[in-house]
């Protein structure tokens, strides 16, 4: 996970190319932390790195934690948002580890 001051191991700016397009989420965002969840299971259904995955869901947390600084509540996820996290999940084989959101993958719904 990375800050301002303090990049992390897949700091986006460092790796950008010269003029390459990108998008950041700031810790008050109050979609950010789910936006980074979806990123983080749509790549871990596509094998990505493991734990360049962990570092996106550590992310999430941290951001959690931040708009509870802020005085935010962050757990408070309406409709649209679990569906969008339910609907990642489907087809998945099983979601990463540290995951604990919505999840719908043949994992999870083998234990219902």
């Amino acid at each position: 996970m990375g800050t301002k001051t303090n990049p992390g191991q897949f700091d986006c700016y460092a790796n950008a190319d010269p003029d390459e397009p990108m998008f950041v989420l700031l810790g008050r965002d109050r979609h950010a932390a789910v936006l980074v969840r979806i990123w983080a299971l749509l790549r871990h259904s596509e094998d990505e790195d493991a734990v360049k995955v962990a570092e996106a869901l550590t992310c999430a947390e941290q951001i959690e934690s931040w708009q509870q600084r802020l005085g935010k509540d962050p757990r408070k996820l309406d409709d649209k948002v679990e569906e969008l996290l339910l609907a990642v999940t489907v087809g998945m084989d099983d979601h990463p580890d540290g995951y604990d959101h919505p999840c719908d993958c043949d994992e999870c719904r083998s234990c219902d």
